[in-house]
């Protein structure tokens, strides 16, 4: 416990405080920070489908970041649903998120991406 506690920040552990074993502060915490798997899940395509580019990313780190977001959210419904997202997913969230520069690519034929 006392290992525990000393590696926690004033507020965390201001949460924890009553309880009178490291399984129940474990527990406790797990409960805090875990989420379950649905809102897990409605939280993950809240991020993808929600998600701006940053002013300061490049296109390179954007398309990271959406990829990253997306085999989260695929992994998840895979693990929850049994079912496999589509790639289709990923590369509309990345043309709806191109900044108007790249508008000419967004309005080109998207088809061609999909093959």
């Amino acid at each position: 416990m006392t290992i525990m506690t000393t590696a926690m920040k004033k507020e965390i552990c201001s949460m924890v405080m009553m309880h009178h074993s490291a399984k129940e502060i474990w527990n406790k915490l797990l409960s805090i920070y875990e989420q379950k798997s649905g809102q897990r899940l409605d939280y993950l395509i809240c991020q993808l489908f929600n998600y701006r580019k940053d002013q300061s990313d490049s296109i390179a780190q954007h398309v990271a970041k959406l990829e990253a977001l997306w085999l989260e959210l695929s992994q998840e419904v895979l693990a929850i649903e049994h079912l496999q997202l589509p790639l289709s997913f990923l590369l509309n969230r990345i043309l709806n998120t191109l900044p108007n520069e790249y508008f000419e690519f967004k309005s080109s034929d998207r088809g061609t991406l999909f093959a």
